[in-house]
């Protein structure tokens, strides 16, 4: 437990990151806002431990949207919420005002999202606490918060069955495919999709294992499998950075355990 400890100023460089994607109709002449290509990621960004009353924490960022995360145990449950079989996860977003039904929703699909990922049998009788926050959301913030939660499970020693990433993309009304979509273009698309993977990185595009999807709109079978495949090519990228993340911990801990 990390209760009093130096808020964390470590982070790693943030750089852009393009993959491709097979395009559909109209794709190879979507224009983005912000110049971006149809496949690109904006910067992402990851700061560890800067919460000190956590026993782990991290803020991801995917260009400014950012969000960050703290999870607290495992520790010993309530006696109402424990299994003798398993630990529990339980997870907080803190809600934006005036969207306290999409916020339950996207605490459900995090909560669910975990407990596949997370190695609940290591530790029965306990409950692991996961508060989420969006600092600021300028697009693909629930993908954010997936990323920031499961690298504060990893910050807090938390076991777990594989590290997993989530990218976000988005259906336009010319049914162009776009990764990591920006707030002004969720608003203007048809279908907002957000997929977590399970690592790890190297494993091909096709063969990586689903673990979650959450959507808004409408969008065709054809559409859905593009969508899934576009964000599985996408999350290569995502894991590979934050295994930077932990890499960097580690190395950050062992100086601070030889000094």
């Amino acid at each position: 437990h990390r209760g009093g400890g130096e808020v964390g100023e470590e982070a790693i460089e943030p750089r852009c990151i393009t993959t491709r994607i097979v395009p559909l109709s109209g794709m190879a002449d979507t224009k983005r806002s912000d110049d971006r290509e149809p496949g690109q990621i904006r910067a992402m960004e990851i700061k560890l431990d800067p919460l000190n009353n956590a026993d782990g924490s991290t803020t991801f960022k995917f260009g400014r949207t950012e969000t960050m995360a703290g999870v607290y145990g495992p520790r010993e449950a309530k006696i109402h919420q424990r299994s003798s079989e398993e630990s529990i996860v339980t997870v907080h977003i803190a809600a934006s005002r005036g969207d306290r039904d999409a916020g339950r929703a996207n605490e459900a699909f995090l909560r669910q999202t975990l407990e596949a990922v997370v190695m609940r049998d290591r530790n029965p009788l306990c409950a692991i606490e996961v508060s989420c926050q969006t600092m600021l959301d300028e697009g693909s913030a629930l993908a954010a918060n997936v990323n920031s939660a499961i690298m504060a499970l990893v910050s807090a020693a938390v076991p777990l069955r594989a590290v997993a990433a989530g990218v976000a993309c988005a259906v336009m009304p010319d049914g162009a495919i776009i990764v990591d979509p920006s707030k002004s273009e969720e608003v203007e698309a048809q279908a907002v999709l957000t997929f977590v993977f399970e690592g790890p990185a190297e494993t091909p595009a096709p063969k990586r294992k689903l673990i979650a999807v959450e959507s808004t709109g409408c969008v065709s079978e054809e559409q859905l499998e593009a969508a899934m495949e576009a964000c599985a090519a996408a999350v290569e990228h995502v894991i590979n950075f934050s295994r930077m993340g932990v890499e960097q911990q580690v190395q950050k801990r062992q100086k601070i355990h030889s000094s």
